[in-house]
């Protein structure tokens, strides 16, 4: 994979998450879109597997480092670095597992394997911010089911976006610089053309 490209989709992503996601928001709720989320599915769907984790990761860091928190005491807001980038990696481990499955080149792929990634990613997150606040006082959460909810609210309208950009992303796909491979569909680890012998 080209990193250069990837780094410039990743700033327009992060751009378009804190410059429109509000916009999209569904009336009075919380409930938006992640744009950064159907970037890791799109990369995670054509790219090796240790790019897609080491992109994953980079991800999540930067979600991290721009989704602060409240802070307790009513001040500054709090950054807590590692659940979104350990989200992320486990999104993009679950893509990476679920995409021998998938015929990669149809819409639908990049849409469910978004929803299914931004699924982990909520779960995983949600899980730590939990944890963390129970032993640090300086943020505050909603309570975990109530974030969860609303997180896993977010993925349904990511899957949405993720079919919306699904054919635009297809069309830049080449300047990514991902492998060429002469199958829509991945084969799974180990399973070979002609591998198979006959047994008499």
């Amino acid at each position: 994979m080209n990193w250069i490209v990837f780094i410039l989709a990743a700033y327009g992503a992060f751009a378009l998450e804190f410059g429109v996601r509000d916009a999209l928001q569904l009336g009075h709720t919380a409930v938006a879109p992640h744009f950064v989320l159907v970037l890791l599915a799109f990369v995670g769907v054509w790219a090796p597997s240790t790019v897609v984790l080491w992109a994953s990761l980079a991800l999540g860091l930067g979600l991290d480092l721009f989704y602060a928190f409240p802070s307790a005491s009513g001040g500054e807001e709090v950054v807590v670095v590692g659940p979104w980038a350990l989200g992320c990696l486990a999104a993009g481990y679950t893509v990476l597992t679920m995409r021998p499955l998938m015929f990669r080149r149809g819409v639908m792929a990049l849409g469910f394997l978004a929803l299914c990634g931004s699924a982990v990613c909520a779960v995983v997150c949600v899980t730590l911010l939990t944890l963390r606040a129970r032993f640090d006082a300086s943020f505050t959460i909603d309570p975990a089911w109530s974030e969860l909810g609303v997180r896993l609210a977010n993925a349904v309208y990511t899957w949405a976006l993720a079919l919306a950009l699904a054919v635009p992303l297809r069309a830049v796909k080449p300047v990514f610089g991902f492998p060429a491979t002469g199958s829509g569909v991945f084969r799974a680890e180990g399973v070979r053309s002609g591998a198979y012998s006959k047994r008499g």
